[in-house]
């Protein structure tokens, strides 16, 4: 509203003065003070940058838990299926990828791989699930029978 109004004065003062020395004079310290009413709110903006905790019961903001348990699941679906991608492009037969998930921590903790009778070199399959998923991931792995 500060900015609005000090416009305002600014351009009538422009109306009401003609154009000599003094005029001019007025006319440019009227456009310093705009200029420094415009740039008044950047620092609060600025000092103003608070983390917004999910966690904290006296947060206004409250995200839809079935929104979140949505959003939850398909970035593991979409996680398991670029794994098998990965996992195929490097040659190892495997049929299925399961991420299974510590949620509070939000961090992987195990991958099950289900994988054709014989037909995987697991010293490369854990050198792939670890670089993508972390060092710390525990390994299982499921023999699928070709009956």
């Amino acid at each position: 509203m500060s900015i609005v109004g000090v416009v305002a004065v600014g351009v009538l003062v422009d109306i009401l003065l003609d154009d000599k020395d003094l005029g001019k004079y007025i006319k440019g310290i009227f456009g310093i003070i705009v200029v420094l009413v415009i740039l008044d709110p950047l620092p609060k903006m600025l000092k103003n940058n608070k983390k917004v905790d999910f966690n904290q019961k006296s947060s206004n903001i409250e995200m839809d838990k079935g929104a979140y348990s949505a959003i939850w699941e398909n970035n593991i679906e979409y996680q398991e299926k670029e794994l098998v991608a990965e996992l195929r492009a490097a040659g190892q037969v495997v049929e299925s990828v399961k991420i299974e998930y510590d949620k509070p921590k939000m961090q992987a903790v195990a991958v099950t791989v289900s994988y054709e009778c014989g037909m995987i070199e697991k010293d490369k399959t854990q050198e792939i699930v670890k670089n993508k998923l972390g060092k710390s991931i525990e390994i299982k792995y499921v023999e699928l029978n070709s009956n």
